[in-house]
């Protein structure tokens, strides 16, 4: 027991220390980045969640929140998702998680974020040719359990961003750890995100939004339903630091409640806000429908509907 929380304790320690001392070796460098789409969110249940996941991590988007939570996941499961985002900017999503046996979990998902045309404009402010724009991620990951409290898992992802016919590549990686603590049905994560090589652009090299990120979960039973709490600390390379809380209730394992804030908004009071419903069927195979709403301030609001498929 005592060795199993050394373990943690040291690999959560690691990850929170590295991320102060980049955070303090980065100050200052808000807009530097690129790959920015790397920080979205993906799934309805965490996105209502306020993304506070990485403690929690018990579904396909795993392979985003944290891939260690891929090692407690015990069926084949596919995930869709489609998010309405800003103005024309719309995100898909789909993952597929495979158990393979004692040796772990393995995983593969695809991250694409488009747009419509966009009129374009030279230097005076003349229109000139239409042009769009995208980004897409590819995600393989692998999670395992080196003990019965203690999970790891990684994950490296291409990455590719578009404008019209110029394109920069890129590849990054993940790497967190998810542990059962003494303290029954309390789990704590840690994951570091998107580390990697330089992107270039043309010319023109950018740093990648390397995120790192410690959270907790706890779940128990009110009036016989489970009630699942979750908080993250979020803590990017190139902005400010923010606390990430959400919460969950599911009413006899058919009809979820989600909502969640996240602080340090620059949009308007309600922009940290985010709220959410889920639905689920169980017979040979379990079916969760998830939605999610985020308001924007003035540039409007998000929705995110997602599908999950369990066999």
């Amino acid at each position: 027991m005592i060795r199993r929380i050394l373990i943690a304790t040291i690999l959560l320690a690691m990850l929170a220390s590295l991320g102060a001392t980049e955070c303090q070796a980065e100050d200052g460098s808000a807009g530097t980045r690129s790959a920015q789409f790397l920080k979205l969110g993906l799934g309805g249940r965490a996105v209502a969640m306020g993304g506070a996941f990485v403690g929690l991590a018990d579904d396909a988007t795993a392979i985003y929140w944290n891939p260690a939570g891929l090692a407690g996941l015990k069926d084949t499961e596919l995930s869709f998702m489609h998010r309405a985002w800003l103005q024309d900017i719309s995100h898909e999503y789909f993952a597929l998680v495979q158990p393979i046996g004692n040796r772990g979990v393995v995983a593969f998902s695809l991250s694409y974020l488009h747009m419509d045309r966009l009129q374009g404009r030279d230097q005076q402010g003349e229109p000139t040719s239409d042009f769009t724009a995208s980004d897409m991620a590819i995600t393989l990951a692998f999670g395992r359990k080196m003990t019965n409290s203690l999970l790891v898992g990684g994950s490296i992802k291409s990455i590719d961003e578009r404008i019209e016919d110029r394109n920069a590549y890129g590849l990054a990686f993940d790497l967190g750890c998810l542990y059962q603590t003494p303290v029954e049905n309390l789990l704590l994560g840690g994951v570091v995100q998107n580390w990697g090589r330089d992107i270039t652009f043309v010319e023109e090299s950018f740093r990648l939004p390397t995120v790192f990120k410690l959270g907790a979960s706890y779940r128990r039973m009110l009036a016989g339903n489970p009630v699942s709490l979750a908080a993250d600390v979020y803590s990017p390379t190139d902005s400010k630091g923010r606390l990430h809380s959400g919460a969950e209730y599911v009413y006899k394992n058919s009809i979820a409640g989600r909502i969640g804030y996240k602080n340090g908004s620059d949009l308007g009071d309600t922009a940290g806000l985010s709220l959410g419903l889920g639905l689920m069927t169980t017979k040979n195979q379990t079916y969760r429908i998830d939605y999610a709403f985020v308001p924007q301030g003035g540039l409007g609001n998000s929705h995110t509907f997602s599908l999950s498929i369990s066999f």
